[in-house]
């Protein structure tokens, strides 16, 4: 299993560039943001593979998808049940509204600093389109068939 886990990045080159740009960034801003991409990309990569099993790698789909779901709900929940924080108008502070639109919704933010909410559902609010927009790919990337070389 080890070596074919090692075959997969002698395969692709580039992986290894991608690896040492998203480290080099990570040590330089410190944030762990360019770790969990580096993490992702590696798990594509090897659902993409031949290392799985037609098998396993149902059950991993099957697993990702339901988990995309429930994400899917809770981030509804957060955004429909959980209070609010105040709307901030943006145009104070250098937001330029888009032409296309009558009304300038995309200068204004909500303000989540003294909501009184969990940190985990600040987060969902904020970044949860995005995870479910992830998993759906790593999803989708699971239940592919295997390609023939």
């Amino acid at each position: 299993m080890t070596k074919k886990i090692v075959n997969v990045f002698k395969k692709n080159p580039g992986i290894t560039f991608w690896s040492v740009l998203l480290l080099s960034l990570w040590i330089y801003h410190k944030d762990l943001f360019f770790i969990i991409i580096l993490l992702y990309t590696y798990i594509i990569i090897l659902l993409l593979s031949n290392i799985f099993k037609e098998k396993t790698k149902k059950y991993i789909s099957i697993s990702v998808w339901i988990f995309a779901g429930l994400v899917f709900l809770t981030v509804l929940y957060v955004n429909n049940y959980m209070p609010h924080g105040e709307i901030i108008d943006l145009t104070e502070y250098g937001c330029e509204p888009s032409q296309n639109r009558e009304e300038r919704e995309d200068c204004y933010q909500e303000d989540m600093r003294n909501l009184q909410i969990p940190e985990w559902a600040k987060f969902l609010r904020s970044y949860g389109i995005l995870l479910i927009m992830g998993l759906a790919g790593m999803g989708i990337c699971a239940g592919s068939k295997k390609s023939e070389e």
